[in-house]
């Protein structure tokens, strides 16, 4: 969903503005970076610079809202990690294995979340 704050600034092409969508998302993130590359590039070859312009602070767009969308899954991934380590080692103290191995894949999950998105 896609809306404007009357409060925050003109959007800037170097930074994901928050006012932009509620919930930064990759896909979003990466239509308006292909969106944006092609009217960029068609303004270009067609000498309309208004829409290569437009096309470049799209493309921008689209890059930051992409990042913050990996950042926060990484941060997710940190968060189920703490989570997972924590279930994993009550678990092991508690004589409970069944606790300490839900534990210990969800802190693996974690991991490859926080890598997968770094």
């Amino acid at each position: 969903m896609s809306y404007s704050n009357p409060n925050q600034p003109a959007s800037s092409s170097s930074a994901y503005a928050a006012g932009q969508t509620e919930d930064p998302s990759k896909i979003s993130g990466m239509m308006n970076k292909a969106s944006g590359a092609i009217k960029e590039n068609l303004g270009h070859v067609f000498g309309a610079k208004e829409m290569e312009q437009r096309g470049a602070s799209q493309r921008a767009m689209g890059d930051a809202e992409y990042d913050a969308a990996r950042q926060k899954a990484a941060a997710a991934g940190v968060s189920k990690q703490a989570e997972g380590a924590y279930k994993e080692g009550y678990g092991n103290t508690a004589g409970q294995p069944t606790t300490a191995a839900s534990g210990s894949a969800e802190r693996l999950a974690g991991e490859a979340q926080e890598r997968l998105n770094k």
